[in-house]
């Protein structure tokens, strides 16, 4: 845990890169969620210095889930922690560390992953009172309501969205964005990332328009704040705030009718 917390290597990385993107979001994100000399994940305004594209297309071939006739979506914790260890692998066969592609704990963290929660379950809220002023929907409360079976999905909600931004938001887009520049990167990962959504049984729309648009945001967000732990509140919120409001299947505490 010591190393993850000290300053990347500077054979590693150059500071400065990334001021440009979404700067007001950056500000504010940096002013709200990052007390002025506290280390953090990674760090914004890193850029790496190393890296393999071609590494980033192995660690993709071998962590997307290309394949969802396999199950794999039914195994989170295993898929979760194996999106750890290739991350772990390839971040070490380039020559990195963890915090150089935020994948590390820093004093912030948890603070940044609860106003990611917050701010992914304002989204998610701001959505569903514009779908229910354009559309003819409305909410009845479900037949079963159940704390324990919400915190299930929470807990589901929060080993996959681990998953994905260890495997989108992490080592690839890192190394992508250094290569490439910000937004060819951004834009590559949220193509693939729409593509294991409908290959794992979404709509072309929602592949689109849902996951699609939330890599963006969640690119964005990992960029800005230097680590995956705002994102991962976000991605987490929004996932369980889709679920309670009866989104992925039904089931939450209210639901359409």
């Amino acid at each position: 845990m010591t190393a993850a917390l000290s300053e990347p290597r500077s054979e590693n990385i150059q500071r400065g890169g990334w001021p440009h993107i979404c700067s007001p979001v950056n500000f504010g994100l940096r002013l709200a969620l990052q007390p002025e000399g506290a280390p953090d994940e990674g760090g914004p305004g890193v850029v790496l210095t190393r890296g393999n594209v071609g590494h980033v297309a192995l660690f993709l071939l071998i962590c997307v889930n290309w394949y969802p006739a396999i199950g794999l979506a039914s195994l989170g914790p295993l898929v979760t922690v194996a999106g750890f260890v290739a991350t772990f692998v390839f971040v070490r066969w380039d020559g990195l560390r963890l915090a150089d592609v935020g994948v590390a704990l820093g004093r912030g963290s948890v603070r940044r992953a609860t106003a990611g929660f917050g701010i992914g379950f304002l989204l998610v809220s701001i959505h569903t009172a514009i779908t229910a002023s354009v559309a003819p929907v409305r909410w009845v409360p479900a037949e079963d309501p159940s704390i324990s079976r919400t915190l299930m999905w929470f807990l589901i909600f929060v080993f996959f969205a681990t998953r994905e931004e260890w495997v989108y938001r992490g080592y690839p887009l890192r190394v992508l964005a250094a290569r490439w520049g910000p937004w060819p990167a951004q834009i590559t990962l949220a193509i693939v990332f729409a593509m294991e959504h409908a290959l794992g049984g979404a709509s072309r729309q929602n592949a689109i328009l849902g996951a699609g648009a939330g890599a963006l945001l969640f690119g964005t967000a990992a960029l800005a704040s230097g680590g995956l732990a705002l994102p991962i509140g976000m991605h987490v919120a929004w996932n369980l705030g889709d679920w309670l409001r009866g989104g992925r299947g039904g089931g939450g505490i209210p639901g359409p009718a």
